[in-house]
């Protein structure tokens, strides 16, 4: 994990702190003005710790990405060849060549597809740690949040110990996105920090979770050095402050967030390492999550062609995006919110309202407010396309759930399917 220097007082002043007045530093106020400090303390490691995953995440993806390189040219080669060659398999009654041709190609194709989407689910991955900021107060899939977790350390780790992991589907979670996924993070850190560089096949790390009665049960396990948990906020804070090892300063994270969790945290050491056990309150209902699945490939043509309109200002996209529901429905597109609003206000009719979110001359939520003053029936079926929401009025329209989102990047398969669905319930 990036670590981060923090300005201190010499350790003659470190000992006045810790020793002057005991009455002060145990008084309420104390206490008080020591978590606060320490609450900083914890979103700036989150903060570094963006850092360092965004490092491993671009070094990660190298790999799909120079296959995707591959393929393309592949495929490109491939389809070439098959132009030249198709017309004298036809006359000559070789079909079976030619068949065999079109399935190398169809193969090429499917390993492309593979490693975009590996690539989308890393970047995906960023994405959701990144933009945890969710003020719901309860996690409805702390399963994915773990895995995203898991995902975003595997780099880093798998350079340092063998992996492995058993999960289930988990409850709900008392606690935001924020907190619960810096935690599941940062107890993944303290584990591949404790375990030295260079030594991959003779150390083990290892992720259990599993359901007990009211409790959430997460156990990160590793062969690491010597280690030990913060007892208290101070002996946490103290972590940040003396700059111990990243080890340690990843178990003060971890021991801030359970106290403000109301969980449970506790290090057990083994015949060889130590074991990390988090115990998180559930709830005893989940609020429903809406979300999106991978189609099949092959899914049948649309009950109806709709009539769709798409607005996004990369010029790139938007192409993409027209094109692909081409197949479907009668695809209209403008880079130009403004007049995309006119076109509504002008009376034109659509079905589905496919709108990117961030945009510099009216963003999406603008939009969608502008509409639903005049014609709300046509606000209710606009679907969003974002990457990301930067701004605190778009991060708030989305948790509220005003509207349904899709994340870029999308599978083409997955944005047919849902559009089609839309445009079948009008």
């Amino acid at each position: 994990m990036a670590r981060f220097k923090i300005a201190r007082a010499p350790e003659g002043d470190l000992d006045m702190m810790d020793h002057h007045a005991p009455t002060d530093r145990h008084s309420a106020l104390a206490r008080r003005e020591r978590a606060k400090i320490l609450r900083r303390f914890v979103a700036l490691d989150r903060e570094a710790a963006l850092g360092a995953v965004a490092a491993s995440v671009a070094h990660g993806i190298n790999t799909p990405l120079m296959q995707v390189y591959s393929d393309v040219a592949q495929g490109r080669d491939r389809a070439r060849r098959l132009q030249r060659e198709a017309r004298g398999w036809v006359e000559r009654g070789e079909v079976d060549e030619l068949l065999a041709r079109l399935k190398e190609l169809q193969h090429t194709f499917d390993q492309l597809r593979a490693d975009v989407l590996e690539v989308a689910s890393s970047t995906r991955n960023v994405g959701v740690f990144a933009q945890a900021r969710s003020r719901s107060p309860s996690v409805s899939n702390p399963t994915h949040l773990l895995q995203v977790a898991i995902d975003l350390a595997e780099n880093g780790i798998r350079h340092r110990a063998r992996f492995s992991s058993a999960l289930c589907e988990l409850p709900a979670l008392r606690g935001s996105e924020e907190q619960i996924g810096h935690l599941f993070f940062a107890s993944l850190m303290a584990s591949m920090n404790a375990v030295p560089e260079n030594g991959a096949a003779n150390h083990m790390i290892s992720v259990r979770a599993r359901h007990e009665g009211e409790r959430v049960v997460v156990e990160v396990e590793d062969t690491g050095g010597q280690r030990h948990v913060p007892v208290d906020d101070d002996d946490a804070l103290d972590a940040f402050l003396l700059e111990r090892s990243p080890t340690e300063v990843a178990l003060a994270v971890c021991r801030a967030l359970v106290s403000d969790l109301e969980g449970e945290m506790a290090l057990y050491p083994l015949d060889r390492g130590y074991r990390l056990r988090l115990s998180l309150l559930t709830l005893s209902a989940a609020p429903p999550v809406e979300t999106f699945e991978l189609t099949p490939e092959v899914e049948p043509p649309p009950a109806r062609r709709g009539r769709v309109l798409v607005i996004d200002d990369e010029p790139t996209l938007l192409g993409l995006v027209c094109q692909v529901l081409r197949l479907d429905h009668e695809v209209e597109g403008t880079a130009d919110p403004h007049e995309a609003l006119a076109r509504v206000e002008a009376g034109e009719r659509y079905d589905v309202i496919l709108c990117d979110l961030m945009m510099p001359a009216m963003n999406g939520v603008d939009l969608f407010y502008a509409i639903q003053r005049f014609a709300p029936h046509v606000a209710s079926r606009m679907v969003f396309l974002t990457a990301g929401a930067f701004s605190e009025k778009a991060r708030s329209f989305l948790e509220r759930g005003v509207a349904p989102y899709l994340e870029k990047p999308i599978e083409p398969d997955a944005l047919r399917a849902e559009v089609s669905a839309r445009v079948a319930a009008v």
